[in-house]
């Protein structure tokens, strides 16, 4: 969910907590969605003689590990890429 400040701010607790609790209960639905059509299409591209390959990202990460490294200089960078590890997990 995507909303302004400002708009966000016009709302009352209460409208405020209706629309926290449909993000999260959307966020779930979602997540089991993805999950669905991430298995259907795997079975689709193996049954059509498809190979799935799980890649090592460790090289990857030890290679932008510097640029991480400046990112993590200005704290609210920072806290964006905690976010995003967070969610990777």
């Amino acid at each position: 969910m995507v909303i302004s400040t400002k708009t966000w701010n016009k709302l009352t607790p209460e409208q405020q907590q209706i629309l926290e609790t449909a993000a999260k209960k959307s966020e779930a639905y979602q997540q089991k969605l993805w999950e669905k059509i991430d298995a259907d299409t795997r079975a689709q591209a193996k049954a059509m003689g498809g190979e799935i390959v799980k890649v090592d990202k460790a090289p990857f990460r030890a290679a932008v590990q510097p640029l991480f490294d400046d990112f993590k200089k200005d704290p609210k960078q920072a806290a964006l890429l905690e976010k995003f590890d967070n969610a990777a997990q």
